[in-house]
């Protein structure tokens, strides 16, 4: 039965890569839902985040950025996804990053548009990274993108800092409709957790190794166990294509390895509120990003690729 006292809705939030989606999603629900990182294509998966209050369930989808000529068989299948979940939104939030050159942001959204009809429910046009803009060309990136299409509304944020991020949820709040809550009030993400503690090891990976990591990575959460006394052991595999890639993961005596897991170890015990025993373990697959099991858990159609 439809509770008209409670209102929930999908706000999908969509752009190119590295326009600041994921940053904005944990903003947006005060935790931490997506992986960051300065890398292409950091979130591989729909990830959706769960804002609550005594009223309002919004879920947040955020989705692997668009790129102009995708070539790899995995970019295709990631972009694909991401515009079939445009289907599933009730809201959508058109993001851009307004720092780079207003020629490139019109071809994003021409590239956009011409998959999925952005007029067809009711968008909102979001410029990020203000902080780094002059207002005068945030008013004419605004002005050119609301001539190409009929945003309902126009917010101009930095999710890094958090700015205007509160208005852009209040806005939200009165867009999304009245119906029962499709999550429990405590819950932040709908992910299972083996992939969400994984999700967290890679973005770990990203921020230790930068510039000398292998884009062929990905991480495998073996095994789960509940202790007796509360804690969590987990242990997780990091997978590379290359046994030279494996020595960077590694690092000297294990250095770069050990880092890693302090740190996503350190994320998921605040996370999940209890003691948390990761183990890290480094394996060579040539084909691992050629196997479709790995993008089933991600939700990724690999065997389909036409855009």
């Amino acid at each position: 039965m439809l509770d008209l006292k409670t209102k929930c809705g999908f706000v999908l939030i969509l752009g190119p890569v590295n326009s600041g989606k994921s940053t904005l999603v944990n903003v947006l629900t005060g935790n931490k839902v997506s992986i960051v990182s300065p890398k292409v294509h950091t979130t591989r998966t729909i990830i959706k985040g769960i804002y609550t209050d005594k009223i309002n369930q919004i879920i947040f989808i955020d989705t692997p950025g668009i790129i102009d000529n995708p070539k790899k068989k995995l970019e295709k299948s990631m972009i694909l996804t991401t515009y079939n979940s445009f289907n599933d939104a009730d809201v959508c939030l058109f993001m851009i990053d307004s720092s780079i050159s207003e020629e490139v942001n019109l071809n994003y959204f021409d590239v956009i548009n011409a998959k999925i009809n952005l007029s067809s429910i009711p968008t909102y046009l979001v410029l990020n990274k203000i902080d780094k803009v002059k207002k005068e060309k945030l008013l004419g990136l605004s002005k050119e993108l609301n001539k190409r299409n009929n945003f309902i509304n126009t917010f101009m944020i930095s999710s890094l800092k958090s700015d205007g991020t509160n208005d852009l949820l209040s806005d939200l709040k009165n867009k999304i409709p009245f119906g029962n809550w499709l999550f429990n009030e405590d819950d932040i993400v709908d992910l299972p957790e083996r992939l969400y503690t994984a999700e967290i090891t890679r973005e770990k990976i990203f921020n230790n190794l930068r510039d000398e990591l292998p884009y062929n990575i990905t991480v495998e959460t073996e095994s789960w166990v509940n202790n007796s006394d509360g804690s969590i052991k987990i242990d997780q595999i990091i997978y590379v294509t290359r046994p030279n890639h494996k020595g960077i993961v590694l690092g000297k005596s294990g250095k770069n390895l050990k880092k890693i897991g302090e740190d996503s170890r350190r994320d998921l015990e605040n996370i999940f509120g209890t003691k948390v025993h990761l183990y890290l373990y480094v394996k060579v697959d040539s084909k691992w990003n050629q196997k479709s099991e790995y993008y089933k858990t991600w939700g990724i159609n690999f065997t389909k690729t036409e855009i």
